[in-house]
């Protein structure tokens, strides 16, 4: 996220920054702030795409990220690329203010 130049970075589980705040029922693992919107970003596990929570916790984070003229990225490895594109594609729709990034 430093790297893409946000600022007012927040991130779970990671020393040295505070934790994002709720957005709804979920915490995000990170936020910040880039063009003067918001981006919420989660990362999720193979078995975390197949649960529910997960597509509630995206419904949740990307329509909180599109209010805020932001964008919602969800974060992969390059295994699980394809199912959470897919995953992705039903919680936004043809939306501009979602991306899939994998490592």
């Amino acid at each position: 996220m430093k790297r893409k130049g946000m600022a007012q970075i927040k991130a779970s589980h990671i020393s040295g920054y505070a934790q994002p705040g709720l957005v709804g029922k979920y915490i995000p693992d990170a936020t910040g702030q880039f063009n003067g919107g918001l981006y919420v970003v989660e990362c999720e596990s193979t078995a975390g795409l197949s649960e529910q929570h997960t597509l509630d916790q995206w419904t949740a984070f990307f329509r909180y990220a599109e209010a805020n003229y932001g964008r919602f990225i969800a974060v992969v490895g390059k295994a699980n690329e394809a199912d959470a594109q897919k995953l992705l594609k039903q919680v936004t729709g043809t939306s501009n203010r979602a991306e899939l990034w994998t490592f």
